[in-house]
């Protein structure tokens, strides 16, 4: 099944876009995808698309709907990376749990969905996972590089579904006191797990963000798909 753009119910009555890959076989559980501050981008497609092949049913909603329909940004342009931290700072967050709530809904609604459904993010949208987690009812969550999860380690407590985070050891958007923080909200859950990830940082040097390691991507890429939520 081709991937496609589909049109998502908001629970303010109108409707956003997202990215929709689907197994070859057409069922299986549902994953919400949602993407770095960049939007729907190429890298994040090929991600859906990579999911859709080990059966999950993914949609990828366009976080930024409501700031700029669309909006996908080139991290290495100046221009577009003010444009799209402006952006994220103007995100209300309970909005964008609202719209990954509707995403959830449309993905389980579809025809072949099990009625299974988790939670995958980057980045931004790893904070966003981790307050899915918190605020809605998942079956799975898994959160990389969440780069503000620190700030509402409070909402821990609430999290009742199996969640994964992975963590930059030298990830310059939080602090070693902070991960301390987010691992002291969850190390109580059974289901909870954390990985520490030694060369992931969000500096560009000397390493390089994430996505700009293809290896450890790969490696990464490989960790959810062990998860089942079947």
């Amino acid at each position: 099944m081709l991937p496609e753009m589909i049109d998502v119910p908001s629970k303010d009555s109108g409707t956003f876009k997202g990215y929709c890959a689907k197994p070859t076989s057409g069922t299986g559980p549902a994953i919400v995808m949602i993407p770095e501050m960049f939007g729907i981008t190429a890298w994040i497609k090929q991600t859906a698309d990579n999911f859709a092949r080990h059966g999950f049913i993914v949609i990828v909603p366009d976080m930024f709907s409501r700031v700029e329909a669309g909006f996908v940004a080139d991290s290495m342009l100046d221009e577009e990376s003010k444009k799209y931290f402006s952006y994220s700072e103007v995100m209300n967050h309970d909005t964008a749990i609202d719209d990954i709530s509707s995403t959830i809904a449309a993905a389980k609604a579809m025809l072949g969905c099990n009625e299974k459904a988790g939670v995958v993010g980057f980045s931004l949208g790893g904070t966003f996972t981790y307050l899915a987690a918190a605020r809605l009812t998942l079956d799975i969550a898994v959160a990389y590089y969440g780069t503000q999860i620190h700030d509402y380690f409070n909402e821990g407590k609430s999290v009742t579904c199996p969640i994964l985070l992975h963590i930059g050891e030298h990830d310059d958007t939080h602090t070693v006191e902070d991960r301390k923080k987010t691992h002291a909200a969850l190390i109580s859950k059974k289901t909870f797990r954390s990985i520490c990830i030694r060369l992931a940082t969000h500096s560009p040097i000397p390493i390089g963000h994430l996505i700009t390691n293809p290896e450890t991507r790969r490696q990464l890429m490989s960790v959810p798909l062990n998860c089942s939520i079947n």
